[in-house]
This record gives C-alpha cells, structure tokens and sequence, in this order.
C-alpha cells in the first residue's frame, strides 16, 4: 500500500494502560475516548522510569467476568511525552493520544508470553498506567503483530506516527512531495478535519505522489475507491506498473466525509508543479490553487510560462455560473489562485503543518503585473516577499473557502472530472480533495465558527475512524 522507504522499528518501552472498571461501566466515559481518541492518567510514583521517547500506548479495560488479571485490549495508540507531567507527589500525568479501538477480541490472558513478562504485564495493568521494560515491551508488541494481522497493521501505522520519513532533501521530487504534502494539509485543515490520519508517511518510490507513502489507518475496513471514482477521469486507476495512477485516502467525521485523491499522467522530472482543487460537494464549488516554489531571494521571475498558465486558470474561472441564491454568493470572482510557497529542506521539509507561502488570487496577479512595485531592475516581473504590497496567508484563506466565501458556483462532478483530466494533460501533479456530506451554508457556518472540540457523530452507512 506505500512505498519501499524504509522499514519503521517501533519503541520497546510501551505504556499500559487500565481503566478501573468503575469508570469504564460509565457510558459517558466510552463515549468520552471514542470522540476525542485520548485519554489522560496518572502514573504512580512506583511505576519504573519512563523512556524519553515516545511510545506505543496499549489501553485495556477490566474483564466483565470478574477476573481481577484478566483485561480485555480495548485500544491503542500514541503517548508522545512519555514522562509526562509531575503531580504533586502521587507520579506523573501521560497523555494516550491517536487511540484506535481493536476490533479483534483480544485479552491480556490471550497474549502469547512467557512466565516473567506476563508477570510484569499484570503488574503494570494493577497500578492503572505503567511502561514496561526494554525486554517486556519488545516482547508484548512482537506477540501482538504475530497473534493477529489487524493488530500488525495498527502497530505499522502507529510507528508511522511516532517516527515518519522526512523531506530533507533538495530534489525536485522531494520539492513535489512537499508540495503535495503541503496541498494535503491545507485541504485537510479546510475540512475542518483532524490531522493524525494522514501524518502516518514512508518515502514512496522516486516519482510516485505523496499520497502513496501514507500508511493506511488499519481502522478504516477500506478505502472506499468505488465512491471516489465518481471524481476521477477514467484511464486513471492504482497501477504501479502505470504512469497513470491515483491513491486514495479517506477520513471521515461521521457526518461529512473527504476523499483525497493524487492523480498525475507525466513522469516526476516533467511535470510543472502541483495543484490542489477543494470540491464542496453539496455547494457545488471548487476553489483550485497552482503551487509555485519562491526562490533564494523568497520571489520568481514571472515567465512566459507562468503568463500562458495565467491564461489558463482564467479560463477555469468560465466554469462558475451566476449566483442564484445567497448562498451562492462569493468575494468576488476568481476560483483560482498561486500560492508562492517558501521551501528549505532543512526547515519546510521538516515542518509538518502546512508551509508558509502566499495565495494570490489570479485577478490579483494580473493586477500586480501591471504595477511598478513588481518591475524588476531589467524590465521584468517579479512576485514575492517584498515585492506583493498584499496577500493571503494560510488562515484567512483556509477560512475563505471554510466558509464557501470563494470558489466556483455550480460546478457539476462532470465538469469537475474534465478539469482535472485538464490539469493533469498539460503536466500539473493534482490533489484533489472531495468534501461529501448533507451540510447546509448555515450549518457549514455554525461548525466553523462554534470554538468547541470537534466531534464524531457517527451515522448509518458511513465509516467510523475508531
């Protein structure tokens, strides 16, 4: 399912974790976890040291039986500060984070061990929160991968997150990667959806897309390719053998659904950049940003390439039909924007939220081009830092297409599907992301401006994330 970077080894000092089973009896409890995927404990101060590393946390819950040493595996996930914060005098406080519930019936009795680990197991499981040792670590998470593939999976993701791949290097193809790994976050972000599924990455082969090296979340029963194929041109299917290709991931949070696809036809060295296109599904909107690298001095020289690519992105904008309705309204009229985006291997390539840059609204760029401030010493053009009076920075344009502010009006899935076959045959590397669900203008609205925690609200007929 990814690519052949290199193999993960996750930590051996595991935490364990036991809910009392007064609290796992309170449903609110249950439901508590399942939204927000953590959960907080104290470690007793006569629990043995923890690692500076970040573990593998593996939550159980009392057997409802009565047997005092048996627990059932209920979840696991991440604790990435393992030595957690001091209270007072009673231990430390750790955080399990990114649970994912196990849908195998698996109990601590069930764990293959021998004598002295499983003794230390069940020690740790009666203090309620404890790491285990170096050995007894390695050997819990070993008879874990060997007693059920799902289990094997949810270990291989959770080392993706605790320790991924990064973009270090200087190449063009690492410069795509992050362009597409940037336009993933951005999309993300926009859906108002949590990171953690897609930060879960392996270096895929030189010149396959970004998506490809993501470490599919084991919880999700499938990718759901035959729904997402609705937005993606036919001749385009995952084939590694094929130029043409796509990968698909898809989140979810029980009431809205996004399907993140990368689609390109063009060998790494000659494709032209990357794009991103959002489609709001139920609006019928698109907004598409054309990724552009800032060079040495944080500006580019505007090209005779970049004005015919202009031109085109002009011409999207006739895909958007009048508004009829408030909802349909927008600032203005431009569905299409460059985001100039700064790039360091040592610094961009490290970060893993979405990359500093600059969107310019098309309409904006012709504007600038036309003015002094961006005449070079020659007589060229320039677009930058220093050089763009005004710009949007991720959060106000994150927030623009949250909201449905810019974008297309009316854009139908077909049109959608030609425009991306568009893209993809005059050499741009696309990641689209499809947002599905029955949200009205109102309601889209009300969730991004309410400044509570988002919820899962888990509904018929669609998949739930834990």
């Amino acid at each position: 399912m990814w690519g052949s970077g290199r193999v993960s080894t996750l930590p051996k000092v595991p935490y364990v974790f036991a809910l009392p089973a007064e609290e796992w009896e309170q449903r609110d409890t249950i439901l508590r976890i399942r939204h927000s995927r953590f959960l907080t404990a104290t470690v007793p101060s006569a629990a043995p040291p923890a690692s500076s590393q970040s573990q593998v946390a593996l939550v159980f819950v009392p057997d409802t039986d009565g047997d005092a040493d048996r627990y059932h595996l209920h979840a696991m996930g991440v604790v990435s500060r393992a030595r957690g914060e001091k209270v007072a005098t009673i231990g430390r406080r750790v955080k399990a984070e990114a649970l994912r519930e196990v849908t195998a019936p698996f109990t601590s009795t069930d764990i293959d061990l021998d004598e002295a680990t499983h003794d230390e197991l069940t020690r740790a499981l009666r203090m309620g929160a404890a790491p285990l040792s170096p050995k007894a670590g390695d050997d819990v998470l070993a008879a874990l991968r060997r007693a059920d593939p799902s289990l094997a999976r949810l270990l291989e993701w959770l080392g993706g997150l605790l320790d991924p791949d990064r973009i270090e290097g200087d190449s063009f193809v690492e410069q795509l990667w992050w362009m597409e790994r940037d336009a993933l976050r951005v999309a993300m972000r926009i859906a108002d959806l949590p990171s953690t599924p897609i930060n879960a990455w392996r270096r895929p082969t030189d010149g396959a897309p970004y998506l490809s090296g993501l470490i599919t979340d084991p919880t999700e029963q499938s990718m759901i390719e035959h729904d997402a194929r609705s937005l993606i041109p036919e001749g385009w299917y995952r084939d590694s053998n094929r130029l043409e290709r796509h990968d698909i991931t898809v989140v979810t949070d029980g009431d809205r659904r996004l399907e993140i696809t990368n689609v390109n036809a063009t060998p790494v060295e000659g494709r032209l950049g990357a794009d991103l296109i959002y489609y709001h599904e139920n609006s019928r909107s698109f907004t598409l940003v054309q990724y552009k690298k800032l060079g040495p001095e944080r500006d580019i020289l505007v090209n005779q390439q970049l004005r015919r690519q202009l031109d085109r992105l002009e011409y999207i904008s006739t895909l958007s039909c009048a508004p009829r309705g408030p909802e349909d309204w927008r600032v203005g009229s431009d569905p299409c924007l460059l985001k100039l985006v700064e790039w360091t291997p040592d610094g961009a390539g490290r970060s893993q939220g979405a990359g500093r840059g600059m969107y310019l609204p098309v309409s904006y760029v012709r504007l600038l081009l036309e003015h002094p401030c961006t005449e070079g010493i020659r007589g060229g053009r320039r677009l930058g830092y220093g050089v763009v009076p005004r710009y949007l920075d991720n959060s106000r344009f994150i927030d623009l297409v949250k909201e449905g502010l810019i974008g297309t009006v009316g854009t139908t899935v077909e049109q959608l599907r030609a425009l991306v076959t568009q893209r993809v045959s005059q050499g741009h590397g696309v990641v689209m992301a499809a947002e599905r669900g029955g949200e009205t203008a109102n309601a889209r609205q009300a969730r991004n401006r309410s400044r509570g925690p988002t919820r899962i609200r888990p509904t018929s007929g669609q998949q739930r994330l834990w």
